[in-house]
């Protein structure tokens, strides 16, 4: 088991920061929505719905994206054993142009990708079509290590930094987690399904998680620097979410909420 597993969670999004863990780690798609209208490519089509009653929050920025592309134009290979990071890299590189221009949308076909972590963008969607399976490198040289958080001051277990997670993003805006199912190692510890961290109008559903410790954990920075940072996490809607985990929550606010939960 590669020791990253007891470092880090499956997907962090700290908006300030998105992220993911190392160990042996497993995205697979159920069915995967974005809203208002349709966008397609190539016979690749991603449904998109619209989202009412969300009572007294508004989410003006999620819609179906302007532009699009499949991770394949790319150079990706969902073989299960060729690794895949640099081509999530250099795509979603690529689509982030588009940010101001309607978005882009980056269509994973079905397939097993093994990938290493990447960055995401504003005003971008990562769509998993069904059967899609994410699978976190082992590669310990794929997972770069972080600067020090300014909501955290140091890393959890150490004064430096941490390592990446397998999705990463900071100062993000235009998130919506839908549909996935993640698979994370149910004896390891700090292996989080997903981490809304310093987050602001972020909706999580329709997702299945196995996890060794909290399937959703809110947070918002941790002692004096949390409170120093001063950015809670505010206007988030969780619903229909499954849980499996032996231990721990199915939704935990904290550990690490110094900034506040709103």
């Amino acid at each position: 088991m590669n020791n990253l597993t007891k470092k880090h969670n499956v997907l962090r999004s700290d908006c300030k920061e998105w992220g993911g863990d190392a160990g042996i780690v497993v995205f697979r798609a159920q069915q995967a929505h974005v809203s208002h209208g349709a966008a397609e490519r190539g016979g690749d089509v991603a449904e998109c719905r619209e989202y009412n009653g969300l009572s007294n929050v508004e989410y003006p920025a999620i819609n179906c994206r302007k532009h699009s592309a499949v991770l394949t134009e790319f150079g990706g290979v969902g073989d299960g054993k060729t690794s895949n990071t640099k081509v999530f890299r250099s795509a979603i590189s690529k689509l982030s142009q588009y940010a101001s221009d309607g978005g882009a949308q980056l269509i994973v076909p079905p397939g097993k990708w093994l990938t290493g972590p990447f960055n995401l963008t504003s005003h971008f969607t990562l769509f998993l079509q069904k059967g899609v399976v994410l699978l976190a490198s082992q590669d310990e040289s794929e997972w770069p290590q972080l600067l020090v958080l300014p909501s955290y001051g140091r890393g959890r277990d150490a004064p430096g930094g941490r390592f990446s997670s397998l999705i990463f993003g900071t100062n993000l805006v235009d998130v919506v987690i839908t549909g996935l199912t993640i698979l994370a190692p149910v004896t390891s510890p700090n292996t989080d399904g997903i981490d809304p961290d310093s987050c602001t109008n972020t909706r999580i559903e329709d997702c299945y998680i196995v996890s060794g410790d909290d399937c959703i954990a809110v947070k918002s920075g941790w002692d004096e620097y949390g409170i120093r940072f001063g950015k809670p996490t505010q206007h988030l809607i969780i619903r229909r979410v499954t849980c499996i985990s032996p231990d721990s929550a199915m939704v935990a606010l904290g550990s690490e909420m110094s900034g506040g939960i709103e």
